[in-house]
């Protein structure tokens, strides 16, 4: 772990999901922390490609109710795809992409739940 101007960078793999919540609940309640760079990573159950957890996470997302206000778009094979556009007032933008195996969720939310919700 480490801080830069209150942002802290948590990196490191954790075995389960539960772990990387706690994690994450706990360090951003530290004095000082504005922020926090999650860069923890979840050792997989099962191996699974990019394509495969690629929708995985779009499935979940478009799950939770918190977001359903939000446009959600997923990077695949270099193409930004659309996977929920909202018109009347967004509450804000996700975007999803999978590199190696790495989930990277590009935020722009409204709300402190809606963030927790996508850090999930």
């Amino acid at each position: 772990m480490e801080s830069h101007d209150g942002v802290l960078t948590m990196e490191g793999d954790v075995e389960h999901i539960a772990a990387k919540k706690l994690g994450l609940e706990l360090a951003i309640v530290v004095g000082g922390v504005a922020g926090i760079a999650d860069r923890l990573h979840v050792v997989p159950a099962t191996h699974m490609g990019n394509g495969a957890i690629l929708d995985a996470v779009r499935n979940a997302l478009l799950q939770e109710p918190t977001l359903l206000n939000c446009s959600i778009h997923m990077l695949r094979k270099g193409r930004l795809e659309p996977v929920r556009q909202v018109a009347d007032e967004p509450r804000g933008v996700i975007r999803i992409s999978v590199t190696d195996g790495i989930v990277l969720l590009d935020d722009h939310v409204t709300g402190l739940t809606q963030k927790q919700r996508v850090r999930i």
